[in-house]
């Protein structure tokens, strides 16, 4: 275990910032400070936009996230925004890359006008000049090398799409074989997103599981389904997201490419590998059902977690 005492801390500043002003008050000030027309800073890419204006001017974020990320030129351009969004608060004030922005909420808006203050206050730009913005208040250790996953176990389901180069015919060949689910009004779906492991697990990921470890350690709780996430894959389980659609096969491909808003945080950072399983359903609250039941039911697997927003029961408790 390390110590990140030497870092600059900015979540005390961050925790004023939210507690002192509401969430108009902080949209209101970076308009101000970033001289932008607060009412247009709503969304990811107003933000985006004015904050590289403000602390990276010249720098697109569109160009700037396609030259550090790969495969990035084939996301969407919302997606490249939220990730180069992302890629600036890191730098600039601590807030780990996986800690992904969708619909802007108000602690969001606390870390952009604390990038904005950062910047104006001469902080560089960094990649461990600052103290991860996440860990609870007080917590200075982190784990240097996360956890093991290298007894990662086997895909609990089966495989209906692996997510390549076959996914949309093995997807087609499936559903034609399969009618009643190609018909039907509503589905649910379930996405195998287990990040690779080894050298090929992706670095958000590592810190996600840094930064879980160092919480766990703190005597802190881990909230929320990505931090949750991160702390099955310490526990060398697979993860698993589980939904569900009117259209179930446009929403996986949705999620493939990044573009659904909603589930932006969970599958965008632990992007899908495979599609494991589709079921038809005949009304939105039959899907509902069974959406939360088959999440249960994937969590009383060894080795094995699951998130949906239907859940009836902690998805930690039986690891």
């Amino acid at each position: 275990m390390t110590s990140y005492e030497d870092r600059i801390d900015f979540r005390e500043d961050i925790q004023d910032l939210y507690d002192n002003n509401t969430e108009d008050e902080l949209q209101e000030k970076l308009g101000e400070r970033t001289g932008e027309d607060p009412e247009e800073l709503t969304s990811v890419t107003p933000n985006t936009d004015a904050l590289f204006k403000h602390i990276l001017p010249g720098e697109d974020p569109l160009e700037y996230v396609t030259q550090r990320r790969e495969n990035a030129a084939e996301w969407t351009d919302l997606r490249k925004r939220g990730t180069a969004l992302l890629m600036l608060l890191n730098l600039q004030i601590g807030r780990p890359k996986y800690e992904r922005i969708g619909q802007i909420r108000k602690p969001d808006r606390a870390d952009f006008l604390m990038a904005a203050i950062a910047h104006d206050e001469g902080y560089e730009l960094s990649s461990d000049a600052y103290m991860p913005t996440t860990l609870p208040i007080g917590a200075e250790q982190y784990w240097e090398d996360p956890p093991s996953r290298t007894t990662l176990p086997e895909r609990h389901l089966d495989t209906i799409a692996p997510v390549d180069e076959r996914f949309d015919s093995a997807l087609a060949d499936w559903l034609r074989e399969n009618p009643e689910v190609r018909d039907a009004d509503y589905g649910v779906y379930v996405l195998d997103c287990t990040p690779p492991t080894g050298p090929d697990e992706p670095e958000s990921i590592q810190m996600l599981r840094r930064d879980v470890q160092a919480t766990l350690e703190f005597g802190a709780d881990i909230e929320g389904s990505i931090k949750k996430a991160g702390a099955a894959l310490n526990k060398n389980c697979r993860t698993y997201y589980v939904g569900m659609a009117a259209d179930p096969a446009d929403r996986v491909g949705a999620h493939i490419a990044g573009a659904h808003k909603s589930v932006t945080d969970m599958t965008n950072l632990f992007s899908p590998a495979a599609l494991c399983e589709l079921h038809p359903c005949e009304t939105d609250d039959d899907a509902e059902e069974l959406e939360g039941k088959r999440a249960d039911e994937i969590n009383t697997m060894e080795s094995a977690f699951a998130h949906s927003d239907q859940l009836s029961v902690d998805a930690l408790e039986h690891l």
